[in-house]
């Protein structure tokens, strides 16, 4: 089912905690999720018996949550359902959510394997219930086919520029080992999503 609002298929401006376009059916649900004893790495289950998705399976769908719930294992998780190829296409959060974009990050950067995620305002984000069909790319969370309007056009606020000391920028240089330089590009993005100057 579609939702429109003032006649126009749903589009709003996102955060894009990683970049990347994906489209899929939507999994939406108001409530938290917690990856670690919450899905099951191997199928992309939600097992979860208290949870509104219980049953569901998170493979090829766009998943909107307000953010994840409980361990910070639940990157790990995340990071096994992106390798066993049962994750998401992407996800949709109302807040930044730093555990499970850990998981994101780490798999993209130790097996080139990813998926976008996208943080929308908590209205925006309210908004997706009851749609059936997303899509994520240039910054922005729509129904296929949906046109940017003028309102919906603005990009979220800046976040403050990281500046690197002489170590810092050594450490993600190739005079270290590679090991050194893929754990400081994680600490980096991390950082980053963080705001932190």
């Amino acid at each position: 089912m579609s939702v429109e609002f003032g006649g126009a298929p749903f589009a709003a401006p996102a955060r894009l905690l990683i970049d990347g376009a994906a489209e899929g059916p939507l999994l939406f649900s108001d409530t938290a999720l917690s990856f670690w004893g919450g899905v099951d790495p191997e199928t992309g289950l939600v097992i979860d018996q208290a949870h509104p998705l219980h049953g569901r399976c998170l493979a090829g769908a766009i998943l909107a949550i307000p953010g994840g719930r409980g361990s910070c294992t639940g990157s790990a998780v995340l990071m096994q359902l992106i390798l066993n190829g049962k994750a998401p296409a992407g996800m949709v959060f109302s807040q930044a959510e730093e555990i499970l974009t850990l998981g994101v990050m780490v798999a993209e950067e130790m097996y080139g394997r990813s998926m976008p995620i996208a943080v929308l305002s908590p209205q925006a984000f309210a908004r997706l219930d009851g749609l059936d069909r997303i899509r994520i790319e240039a910054g922005m969370v729509s129904e296929p086919g949906a046109s940017q309007g003028p309102d919906d056009a603005a990009p979220p606020a800046a976040l403050p520029s990281l500046v690197l000391s002489d170590q810092d920028q050594h450490l993600l240089s190739d005079s270290v080992s590679q090991a050194t330089r893929t754990a400081m590009r994680i600490v980096v993005r991390m950082a980053e999503l963080l705001g932190a100057e």
